[in-house]
């Protein structure tokens, strides 16, 4: 698969010892949870960090967060490039994962990768909005605990994200499987066969290119009517009027 091409290296500071700021480690864990952060959700997330009132709500400036940025490049914690025309990105480094004691291997993403890191962080904005004090949790967290059973690229065994939430009393699981390219039907009934067996409920975004796919996948399964209930198959362009990149 096609790898991205870093347009810089962390850069060395030569004007002294550079100190980093509680955001800074907050907006690093942040990038290494999403596998990597466009710069656009990067100040939406920082804004909930913000001392102050943020002059556009819910969002610190393009300048606050190129600051945020240069310094961690100063520290050698990021990678940052722009394999499209917009947004840029930014994903932490090996040196800014040892510096947060943050566990797995620090990767280029694959140019592939951007569009669906970017709809996956803009469902989980949505969803944590949506839904206030739930628990999200990631992909990379996921295969952590599975002991990195899983190959990094191998997306059958592990849904994107883990969303808890509260159903009545209870709290509910909730795989979230975010898909930009056309997948088989086998490759989704599978899927959707493993997370019935580990999750309570699963929530499968796809595009308005790829959602009769996802839904022929779901066809093909031999559903009972409570299982069947258990899947949510959504248009992530409906999530907020939200535009794909690439």
């Amino acid at each position: 698969m096609k790898k991205v091409k870093k347009t810089d290296q962390p850069l060395r500071s030569h004007k002294g010892t550079i100190y980093p700021q509680p955001r800074d480690f907050v907006g690093i864990t942040f990038a290494y949870e999403q596998r990597a952060v466009s710069v656009d959700h990067l100040q939406v997330y920082l804004a909930r960090y913000s001392k102050r009132q943020t002059a556009q709500v819910g969002q610190i400036t393009p300048s606050a967060v190129s600051q945020v940025i240069d310094r961690w490049k100063q520290l050698r914690w990021v990678f940052t490039a722009k394999p499209f025309a917009s947004p840029q990105w930014v994903w932490p480094s090996k040196e800014g994962m040892q510096a947060l004691d943050l566990q797995g291997t620090a990767s280029t993403p694959a140019v592939g990768d951007f569009p669906r890191y970017h709809a996956a962080t803009h469902i989980r904005f949505a969803l944590e909005e949506q839904y206030p004090d739930t628990q999200w949790i990631s992909e990379r967290a996921l295969r952590l605990q599975s002991n990195n059973k899983y190959a990094d690229d191998d997306r059958s065994f592990i849904p994107d994200a883990v969303h808890w939430r509260k159903d009545g009393e209870e709290e509910k699981s909730y795989a979230i499987r975010v898909d930009v390219d056309i997948l088989s039907h086998e490759e989704i009934a599978n899927f959707l066969e493993r997370m019935l067996d580990n999750y309570d409920f699963i929530e499968y975004y796809a595009t308005a290119r790829t959602l009769h796919v996802v839904k022929g996948g779901m066809g093909i399964m031999d559903l009972d009517e409570e299982d069947e209930g258990r899947i949510t198959i959504l248009k992530v362009e409906d999530v907020g009027s939200y535009k794909l990149i690439g």
